[in-house]
């Protein structure tokens, strides 16, 4: 073999153990993930309530088990279980079921994103995800304020304008007497879920309410779940009869801005149990409620329900009662 034969045959020896040198270098730098999920989405739709997945071990081959969990994510309207697990060596798989809800999810698509993590000496390392996928709409009050199509609702005490943004808001005429907004509902039965969402896109007074309203077929029994949005962070529950406001339940809060243009979640449910009718409220999105166990009368009949507001101007996102 001529010199310059062998110089090019040595070269070309050289550079390939150098590709695979670097390819080595480069696959030991990659990491290798420790589990592996059946999938990245579970769409639930407008009408599936449980689906179910697995997790496996990932392209990390082992000896030992494998601690997992999801360690952030579940939203308050998704029922995931188990929420942990142990992966055995090798081909272990682990299923997980998941069960949805759609009170106080608002109309359209809501998702959340699961974050699935393992144990190791420095804690726990996020691993993968998966996202959840709901969707609902509004059949029994539905109103998009969003598009201002805020049609078959009666202004009562306040002016009702549609800004900028698209959303429907809402001021009083007089700082005195509160405004509403209701429609009626012929239909409304216990268990129900009503559910709104409010900005105050104009702070006048320190001590202001909104919420939610529902109204009896008596003028006099106009019952009010109302949150007091001022520097305390106050909410209350209240109902008007007979000439005279009667609280039944209040508190303090964290789960509810005070911010001019911070967006609020209330969400009020009425359920039956022994033949009696109950309410309790929620906040934000999350899973305690604010009251609960507050009994009311069982000759209530409810004919409107709606949003008020009293003392400054607010947006209504959206607002969305819903059957259970």
């Amino acid at each position: 073999m001529k010199l310059k034969q062998r110089i090019l045959l040595m070269l070309v020896l050289a550079l390939g153990l150098a590709l695979v040198v670097v390819s080595c270098r480069g696959r030991a730098r990659r990491p290798l993930s420790r589990l592996t999920l059946s999938t990245s989405l579970l769409d639930f739709g407008r009408t599936i309530t449980e689906q179910q997945f697995f997790v496996t071990k990932g392209d990390m081959v082992d000896t030992v088990d494998t601690f997992w969990e999801i360690s952030s994510g579940i939203p308050f309207w998704a029922d995931v279980d188990p929420t942990s697990g142990t992966l055995k060596p090798y081909s272990d798989t682990n299923y997980v079921r998941v069960r949805v809800g759609r009170l106080g999810v608002g109309p359209g698509r809501t998702t959340a994103e699961l974050v699935f993590s393992t144990s190791s000496g420095a804690g726990l390392v996020p691993e993968d995800t998966l996202v959840l996928s709901v969707e609902k709409s509004c059949d029994l009050l539905g109103d998009d304020f969003n598009e201002g199509n805020a049609s078959g609702w009666n202004a009562s005490g306040l002016v009702r304008t549609q800004n900028d943004g698209g959303y429907v808001t809402l001021k009083p005429n007089s700082p005195v007497e509160p405004g509403r907004l209701v429609r009626p509902v012929a239909d409304l039965t216990v268990p129900c879920v009503i559910t709104a969402r409010f900005r105050h896109a104009l702070q006048e007074a320190t001590d202001s309410r909104y919420g939610i309203l529902l109204e009896d077929s008596r003028p006099e029994n106009a019952l009010y779940f109302a949150v007091n949005v001022d520097e305390n962070t106050n909410y209350s529950f209240h109902q008007f009869r007979n000439s005279a406001w009667k609280t039944h339940r209040s508190g303090k809060t964290n789960l509810i801005s005070t911010r001019a243009g911070d967006w609020n979640i209330l969400r009020l449910e009425l359920y039956e149990a022994d033949q009696k009718i109950y309410a309790r409220g929620f906040a934000g999105i999350a899973s305690l409620p604010l009251f609960d166990d507050v009994e009311l009368g069982s000759d209530l009949e409810f004919t409107k329900a709606g949003i008020r507001s009293d003392e400054y101007t607010i947006d209504a996102d959206w607002y969305c009662g819903v059957q259970r």
